[in-house]
């Protein structure tokens, strides 16, 4: 599979709060909470660049993920 673009970069943390205020002093932005969703169970905010910060709810495959991995920068395409 090639990659063509990316769509945009979404941030897996464990403190969506916490990650919000470094990342927004860091970039210089404001991130503006989407909501949460279910499938999968998840908070999320987004800034104008379309930077996302995305915050496990549950026990899930995103979770798991954080977990064994740690937070970290995802590009979705």
């Amino acid at each position: 599979m090639e990659v063509e673009r990316i769509d945009h970069v979404a941030v897996l943390v464990n403190d969506m709060q916490k990650a919000e205020r470094f990342l927004a002093e860091l970039l210089e932005t404001e991130f503006t909470l989407l909501g949460e969703n279910r499938k999968p169970d998840i908070r999320n905010a987004t800034d104008h660049t379309g930077t996302e910060l995305v915050e496990p709810l549950s026990d899930d495959e995103v979770a798991e993920v954080l977990g064994r991995r740690g937070e970290r920068l995802c590009f979705c395409h």
